[in-house]
């Protein structure tokens, strides 16, 4: 995994699959909130090993030019900053 990376984790025996930006620094920005209740969900900024709670990360793989890294995580961070 690398900075800028979209990356996912299977939760509640893959019941549903959670995903996040690695921000390259050992956080994740990603939606937080109630499981499969977007409701009051809000985009934060956690710490790997809680994003993960348990369970291993997997890069999502896009085919074609994507968006650089440093954009993805531009992107990432205005989120966070949308929320206040």
């Amino acid at each position: 995994m690398a900075r800028g990376d979209h990356i996912k984790v299977s939760r509640f025996g893959r019941l549903y699959t959670h995903h996040g930006i690695d921000m390259g620094d050992g956080t994740v920005v990603h939606f937080a909130g109630e499981p499969l209740r977007p409701r009051g969900a809000r985009v934060v900024r956690s710490e790997m090993a809680t994003f993960l709670a348990g369970g291993n990360a997997r890069v999502v793989r896009y085919r074609g030019a994507g968006r650089s890294a440093e954009a993805v995580v531009a992107a990432a961070e205005a989120q966070l900053s949308a929320g206040d």
